[in-house]
């Protein structure tokens, strides 16, 4: 635990230096949210803007948060941001490479184990190497506003190539063509 104070020190210090706060977990919007979507990384701009679309355009009470620190998990402050939120999608990159659980969504999982019966419910969602708002607008408004029983969705991620390079890649597409022979 004395690394937690080490941190918090250090992001005290940056802040009195640059005038920027900088917190293990930074929120958008999302104070009386029913849905949230959570991030690790560059994404977050993207989805901070797609959040306000959805807010303005559709009325919509979604927010999102980043993960700027993943050692130690942030466990307490992230309960605390999740409070009172009903779906929470978990938005992570697809490396080809996942087992089970995807490792952000596996750690929110943990963190969330504790919580009360109230915790939220968790969606896994993995993007291929970019995505559009204009698929992640779909995506909220089609599957977690319905409340569609789906724990892992894919966003943007190229399945129907003909061949990779990458020998798993490889082997989960020819898995999916003979799963899906239909699909040119």
């Amino acid at each position: 635990h004395h690394l937690h104070t080490i941190i918090e020190e250090v992001m005290e210090e940056y802040k009195e230096l640059s005038g920027r706060v900088i917190g293990s977990v930074q929120t958008h919007r999302t104070a009386k949210a029913d849905y949230l979507i959570l991030t690790a990384g560059h994404v977050f701009q993207q989805v901070k803007n797609t959040v306000d679309q959805l807010r303005t355009q559709d009325k919509m009470k979604i927010g999102c948060l980043n993960l700027s620190l993943l050692r130690p998990f942030p466990e307490k402050e992230l309960a605390a941001a999740l409070k009172g939120a009903k779906v929470v999608l978990v938005l992570e990159g697809y490396s080809g490479q996942e087992q089970g659980d995807a490792p952000l969504f596996k750690e929110v999982k943990a963190a969330l184990s504790g919580i009360s019966k109230k915790a939220p419910k968790l969606l896994s969602t993995l993007y291929g190497h970019s995505f559009s708002s204009e698929s992640l607008k779909v995506l909220v408004k089609n599957r977690i506003q319905k409340k569609e029983a789906i724990d892992r969705i894919f966003l943007d991620v190229d399945f129907t190539r003909d061949s990779s390079a990458l020998p798993q890649h490889e082997l989960l597409l020819q898995s999916i063509r003979r799963a899906y022979p239909d699909i040119s």
